[in-house]
């Protein structure tokens, strides 16, 4: 009897030694970045775990397999991976790695929607790594948190966690997560144009970057300072930056980044007309997001492309690209992503003379941005649904959805919304003029003359504001231009 103990003793260790030499072995391949090589050492520990009958072994080397298909972007893999792991490690009271699974289950859906489910996942993780009592993971959920808040487009409550997750991660001396989080950080304030504070935080973030070698962190800064550029109208600039980032991520392997430098270049391409070299781009951008199997990356540079499709009278193309991003992201509850495309796809019908069509998206659009007003991307929504309101005689609806954007803090401090405003600004003055010509209204100024005046000087600064930063015709806020200029050619020779 006690031979056969013995026996099973003497097996059992064995069994255990071959476990932890599996594990070993897979984590020396997972830091070679040999993922493929460590899942298969950590599928052999699971084995060996299953004779063991130990379920916090068994949990382990599942943790540690969803990690490596994370890396191998298998996704749906890796989220049954850590589901399977949370599972056995709840079972067993291990509340710190129970935190560790919800943290990989809540990026996993960000990364690939829904976000909402997303953030209902990560606030599990954080109500539970508080009771655990471990700031370091804490502070990383929080991080996560503010991450999902400002894809959501929810900036200040974005704010709030990104600031708490710095302020423990500088407490518990982790400065290489605590500089990550700064950039992050100064791209929420980029998001509020709090522009200054941002931008001084990046600079100073790519000088401690280049002093140390950091080529990642390099590349990012150089990425975020590059959205600063274009959000205060410094294409150049911006240009710049991002096809340095672009370089330095192609070099470190980063499908990611790439796709997402790749796509503000894209943008200030079209911007400055040159369509082919945007469509080029954006392609590019697409393929590159398909091989890395990040659907809401490549959704975003298909939005992209629609734009440009519009712009080269492709438009029964651009109607399917825009819808199919309208469905993504209905599918994924990100409403914010859904409003951008649907006041994308207003604006096609308008400008394609579908009225009916186009007042329905716009209508939708302009509510749900009154909610949230000051944020960059409502605004912008708010204040050139407003154009076609007035254009459609609509002056009061027009006139309170300008009015509020302009009350905003944000549209005071930023050059491109500043910009975006004086469009509708211009079409409610010509509109109004249409009416007293009309004789359905007054003028209680100095009369139709003075108020063309005033309109004719309001669009001449417009235009030289656009000439200044090269806009063409061919992009969205070229089109206003040109779209204002025959109103008014044609209520002047009218008068």
């Amino acid at each position: 009897m006690k031979s056969k103990r013995l026996l099973e003793q003497q097996q059992n260790a064995a069994v255990e030694e071959a476990f932890h030499t599996e594990m070993q072995k897979g984590d020396e391949r997972s830091k070679a970045g040999w993922f493929n090589d460590a899942l298969q050492s950590y599928h052999a520990a699971i084995e060996h775990a299953n004779t063991l009958s130990d379920r916090v072994k068994i949990a382990d080397a599942q943790y540690k397999t969803g990690v490596c298909q994370v890396k191998l972007n298998r996704h749906d893999q890796a989220l049954a991976s850590f589901r399977a792991a949370r599972i056995l490690y709840h079972r067993n009271k291990r509340l710190d790695k129970v935190v560790s699974c919800l943290t990989g289950e809540s990026y996993i859906l960000h990364v690939t929607g829904p976000f909402q489910k997303s953030l209902e996942t990560a606030k599990k993780a954080l109500a539970m790594s508080r009771i655990v009592g471990n700031k370091a993971s804490t502070a990383m959920i929080l991080w996560n948190i503010s991450n999902i808040y400002s894809d959501l487009k929810k900036y200040q409550k974005a704010l709030s966690k990104m600031e708490s997750a710095l302020q423990l991660t500088v407490e518990v001396g982790n400065e290489e997560s605590a500089e990550n989080i700064r950039i992050d950080l100064a791209r929420i304030h980029i998001s509020l144009c709090n522009h200054r504070q941002a931008l001084q935080m990046i600079t100073e973030t790519i000088d401690r970057a280049v002093a140390t070698g950091n080529d990642y962190r390099h590349a990012f800064a150089l990425f975020r300072r590059g959205l600063i550029h274009i959000r205060t109208l410094r294409f150049d600039d911006s240009w710049n930056d991002n096809q340095k980032a672009c370089e330095l991520f192609r070099q470190l392997g980063n499908n990611r980044l790439i796709v997402s430098s790749l796509s503000n270049l894209a943008s200030i391409s079209y911007l400055r007309g040159d369509l082919d070299a945007a469509a080029a781009m954006t392609s590019e951008a697409i393929d590159i997001a398909l091989t890395a199997q990040v659907p809401s990356l490549e959704i975003h540079a298909i939005r992209a492309l629609a734009e440009i499709n519009y712009a080269w009278n492709e438009k029964e193309t651009a109607f399917k690209q825009i819808n199919r991003t309208i469905d993504y992201f209905r599918q994924t509850n990100n409403q914010s992503e859904e409003n951008t495309s649907i006041y994308l796809r207003g604006e096609f019908y308008a400008r394609s003379g579908n009225r009916e069509f186009a007042y329905l998206d716009f209508a939708e659009v302009a509510s749900y941005a009154a909610e949230d007003p000051n944020s960059f991307y409502c605004a912008v929504q708010l204040y050139l649904c407003s154009y076609w309101f007035a254009y459609w005689g609509m002056l009061e609806t027009a006139e309170k959805h300008v009015h509020l954007a302009n009350r905003q803090p944000i549209s005071k401090r930023n050059p491109y919304l500043k910009l975006t405003s004086m469009i509708p600004k211009c079409m409610i003055r010509l509109a109004r003029s249409k009416l007293v010509e009309a004789g359905i209204s007054s003028n209680k100024e100095k009369g139709d003359r003075t108020n063309l005046r005033v309109l004719t000087t309001m669009y001449n600064k417009l235009c030289a504001e656009l000439d200044a930063l090269q806009i063409a015709p061919s992009c969205n806020i070229g089109f206003y231009r040109t779209h204002l200029n025959k109103q008014l050619k044609c209520t002047i020779s009218q008068q």
